[in-house]
């Protein structure tokens, strides 16, 4: 019911400050390396098409957000989803362009057996780290109670049925031997109806992609600072709210700072691990 969802949610279980404080923290820590990882991986992008210093890159995408972030969760609500339905319409591509060859595809082949299928399915439960992050914005949400659970459930449904198909459509355009030796397979396997260009439109949807997941994870890291500072477990100055904006402006510029701090490192591979 509370900004800092995690946080709140192991309090009330576990009646236990501590361990709650411990969760909170750990969580805010990820979130703000997290950050610093996508905005290296945003500049690295924006690098490979445009050609700009990857240090200015990060620490100017990390400040603009961050000033979006504060400016309010509106404005923030809606850069997302603009940035999702770009990010989707790259997914879409791949859908409507593989669909079609699909039939040509065993789907129950399993190549590497059932141990196959086990280490696959292990590298997905990457791809639903972040719903959660949905709770922390709880604060902030109309009608929370009947929004944020339907939020949760249709976001699962959907994603899940866009990765299936996305999938199938990518082995309909190519075999699974050569998209397990490509760096880039999603372009790959377009690449081989569009021919080159795939790798460059795939290229700035991905920095769309990046940078909105890099928005979600500054407003997430703020709110779980504010809510922890509201709660007590952090130093109550990190709850104050802006008389205008209405944001809590002191979390977002502390997530700000640390995430900056970060992306200096440069190498992501680092920052990352």
């Amino acid at each position: 019911p509370k900004e800092a969802a995690e946080y709140v949610y192991i309090k009330n279980a576990f009646h236990n400050e501590f361990l709650a404080f411990i969760v909170g923290w750990v969580i805010l820590i990820s979130e703000i390396v997290g950050a610093a990882t996508l905005a290296i991986g945003f500049s690295n992008y924006f690098h490979a098409l445009f050609g700009v210093n990857v240090t200015i890159v990060s620490m100017a995408v990390v400040a603009l957000f961050s000033f979006l972030n504060f400016y309010g969760i509106q404005e923030s609500a809606r850069t997302n989803i603009l940035f999702t339905l770009i990010e989707l319409s790259g997914l879409l591509m791949v859908i409507v362009l593989g669909l079609p060859y699909a039939k040509n595809v065993n789907l129950m082949e399993l190549t590497h057996g059932a141990k196959g299928v086990l280490v696959a399915s292990s590298f997905i439960f990457f791809a639903y780290i972040g719903f959660e992050d949905i709770v922390n914005l709880a604060e902030e949400t109309k009608k929370p109670r009947k929004t944020i659970p339907l939020a949760l459930i249709l976001s699962l449904v959907i994603t899940t049925l866009i990765y299936v198909l996305t999938s199938v459509s990518v082995l309909g355009l190519s075999g699974w031997e050569e998209l397990s030796e490509s760096e880039a397979p999603l372009a790959f396997a377009v690449s081989k109806v569009l021919g080159s260009s795939a790798f460059t439109i795939l290229g700035i949807i991905a920095l769309f992609a990046t940078a909105n997941t890099l928005l979600i994870l500054l407003i997430v890291s703020s709110r779980m600072l504010y809510g922890m500072a509201n709660e007590g477990s952090l130093p109550r100055v990190f709850a104050k709210i802006h008389p205008k904006r209405r944001t809590p402006y002191l979390a977002i510029l502390t997530t700000m700072v640390f995430v900056c701090l970060f992306t200096l490192v440069r190498r992501i591979e680092f920052v990352a691990n």
